[in-house]
């Protein structure tokens, strides 16, 4: 609280040690530099197939650029060498998890052939990315959605998809929408429902409860109408009970 309104104010705060604080930014700014490549990656020739999978589950440039949605392609250093060029060093490319490393110590870009979701925190800043396999790039060996790994930016349990944006709508009163993915989000954000967000492809936690609760008391849960949505929002349903928050669940016909 004391750094949102130190920011607001203009105010310099020291109660971190400057080389703490200094590490955290820079994890943030290489997640923005990441996002950018992704998004840009569209409007080359790498992204062309991306592009045109997007238009086809029905999505429009507006929505493309307000969400940030990229391309991750199927190369295995690609981020790694642009964002290296930016003067970000290996070190916080792997500490943002956007670079892993195989058992002998080879470098590997995280996130290859998938469609790029940015994932940012309550004030809108990117610590996270899930990524939907393309389907040109699909062997079956791979999950259809994965999500970074747990970083000094990114828990699982507390970051709700799109509460930065939804939390203004959430504020007049009313009530949040939650559904299982990403694309769910960013379709009904484009038919002119506001009030939605997801859980980042995990479980509904004590934690994204809290978040919310700083919003709002009422939830509407919409999950896919299949036996897994139904347990995922009968669980749900009861961790926010538990935490006192008003519950419905928005039934959807099969299929």
């Amino acid at each position: 609280a004391l750094k949102i309104l130190a920011e607001k104010a203009g105010v310099a705060l020291r109660q971190q040690p400057a080389g703490q604080s200094n590490r955290r930014q820079r994890l943030f700014e290489v997640m923005s530099a990441a996002t950018g490549f992704y998004h840009a990656v569209l409007d080359h020739k790498a992204g062309e197939q991306a592009k045109d999978y997007l238009k086809e589950r029905g999505l429009v440039p507006k929505t493309i650029r307000q969400f940030e949605i990229g391309y991750a392609p199927m190369q295995w250093d690609i981020l790694q060498q642009a964002l290296t060029k930016k003067g970000f060093t290996v070190e916080e490319l792997e500490a943002a998890g956007l670079i892993g490393r195989t058992s002998s110590g080879k470098l590997f870009d995280r996130f290859r052939g998938r469609i790029m979701f940015p994932i940012r925190d309550a004030r809108g800043r990117v610590v996270a990315f899930g990524g939907r396999i393309a389907p040109w790039a699909e062997t079956g060996n791979e999950g259809k959605y994965i999500n970074s790994p747990e970083t000094a930016l990114y828990e699982k349990r507390v970051i709700v998809y799109n509460l930065d944006a939804a939390k203004q709508v959430l504020r007049k009163g009313e009530p949040c929408v939650v559904v299982e993915g990403y694309m769910d989000v960013v379709m009904l954000v484009q038919a002119g429902i506001e009030n939605v967000v997801a859980t980042s492809g995990t479980a509904f936690t004590e934690g994204h409860v809290k978040q919310l609760q700083r919003y709002t008391d009422t939830l509407h849960f919409a999950f896919d109408a299949d036996s897994a949505g139904m347990k995922a929002a009968i669980a749900a349903t009861q961790a926010a009970l538990l935490a006192g928050m008003n519950v419905a669940t928005i039934e959807l016909p099969a299929g």
